[in-house]
């Protein structure tokens, strides 16, 4: 160690107070410093050294680069001067929280009349940083069902506070603080939870940094619950059949059956006229599954046309008695068959034709009723005994107009009171054996 004989001596004009030192073991106490949050601050190391001491090193901290203190602590800054002998002389600055962004700038002079050696380094600290997202993954997919972990990595001094939000649809704000710290983490997620999350990192200083997630949930595709299953619908009527149905990609739409007229491809299926009871078969798919529904249309109205083939009787002459007794009593044979079924009211209208008797029959009900269930009830009705004497070879649904040869049908009034008419509609049958 050197020692104050050997001539020796470094001079700090910066810290002040100004100092000279003739020993290296010489310990000053640090200078303290104190800086304003959020407002830059320079420390000034400015020193001289006689002709005795060659210099050989600066150091700052002792490890050669600059180190900012803890920001929750004061902090000691020093300069240390290596000098030719390896001897370490120290020059220290206490100051408060620091946050680094440093530069050195070294000014050289010689001075041959003094023969000194001076120096002059700055380094430059700036306060606090507020916070900056450095790290985060714009856009998430994930499959329903999975666990997602959103992360949101933030650099700042100090440390900032990461918090997540999610955003409402329609830019209606947020639905407030989901989680608090880096990772977001979701379990079990499902299609609720799409959407955009914000990640926000703030410390206090500046202005907070925002990014934003946004989370793409996947699933199958699905048809509504409130998709229908039944459509009644008069005889030569159009109807469209409806199939709503969700799914992340969206689904695809198609119909079973479905002909070259029709357009096939989305979530409806025109029918231009309903001739016949028919099943459709809505399918929606996407890559992750296939969801599938039927619907059946049926012919039904609050009158249902109704042909009955009557074998016991006959006339040949092509005129029926409109007064005979014979259709008073089907009517009445009728209203038994129908009794508490199919909240029936009464024959409409009834036209007959000579052969076999032929009656057409218009068949009046309080509410829609299926022309399937009307047959099914009639098929009964002959199977067990409710139609009394009449010997029935077929029932026909959906008959065609019926424009009678001259003298070859006779229309009758039913006990309702409402005049007879030939009822229209495309033909149908269902045979009945003969009695």
């Amino acid at each position: 160690m050197r020692s104050p004989s050997d001539g020796g001596s470094v001079r700090w004009y910066e810290p002040i107070p100004v100092k000279t030192l003739s020993d290296s073991a010489e310990v000053l106490p640090p200078v303290i410093v104190s800086a304003n949050e959020g407002e830059p601050t320079t420390l000034n190391w400015n020193y001289s050294l006689t002709l005795g001491l060659a210099f050989g090193n600066l150091k700052f901290n002792n490890d050669g680069i600059v180190t900012a203190a803890d920001d929750k602590a004061n902090g000691e800054f020093s300069c240390s001067l290596i000098d030719g002998y390896s001897h370490t002389w120290k020059r220290a600055i206490q100051v408060q929280v620091l946050v680094m962004r440093s530069s050195t700038e070294m000014v050289e002079s010689n001075d041959q009349l003094l023969h000194e050696w001076n120096k002059s380094i700055e380094w430059i600290e700036f306060g606090p940083v507020s916070a900056k997202i450095t790290g985060i993954k714009g856009v998430q997919t994930v499959h329903e069902g999975s666990n997602l972990q959103l992360t949101c990595e933030a650099s700042g001094r100090p440390e900032p506070n990461i918090s997540w939000v999610k955003q409402m649809a329609g830019n209606q704000g947020n639905t407030g603080v989901q989680q608090e710290g880096k990772v977001l983490t979701i379990t079990k997620i499902s299609r609720t939870d799409s959407g955009t999350f914000n990640c926000t990192a703030y410390n206090g200083f500046g202005e907070p940094d925002s990014q934003a997630v946004h989370v793409n949930v996947t699933y199958p595709a699905t048809i509504a619950n409130k998709f229908q299953t039944e459509y009644l619908v008069g005889v030569q009527q159009s109807v469209t059949l409806t199939c709503e149905a969700e799914g992340n990609p969206k689904p695809v739409h198609s119909w079973i059956p479905c002909n070259t007229e029709q357009v096939c491809d989305k979530n409806t299926l025109a029918i231009s006229q309903v001739l016949n009871d028919a099943s459709y078969t809505c399918r929606a798919v996407n890559v992750h599954g296939p969801d599938m529904k039927t619907a059946i249309v049926y012919i039904a109205g609050n009158v249902i046309n109704i042909t009955i083939v009557i074998t016991s009787e006959n006339c040949t002459d092509e005129k029926y008695n409109t007064e005979s007794l014979l259709l008073r009593k089907l009517e009445e044979e009728l209203k038994r068959a129908f009794a508490g079924k199919l909240d029936y009211e009464r024959v409409q209208s009834m036209s007959v034709r000579c052969g076999s008797i032929i009656v057409d029959l218009a068949l009046k009900f309080n509410s829609t009723t299926k022309e399937q269930d009307v047959i099914i009830t009639l098929n009964d009705a002959v199977k067990n005994g409710k139609l009394g004497d009449f010997g029935v070879g077929a029932l026909k649904g959906k008959r065609p107009d019926v424009e009678p040869s001259s003298g070859g049908a006779s229309d009758v009034e039913s006990s309702g009171g409402v005049a007879t008419s030939p009822p229209e509609g495309p033909s149908g049958e269902m045979a009945m054996s003969r009695r």
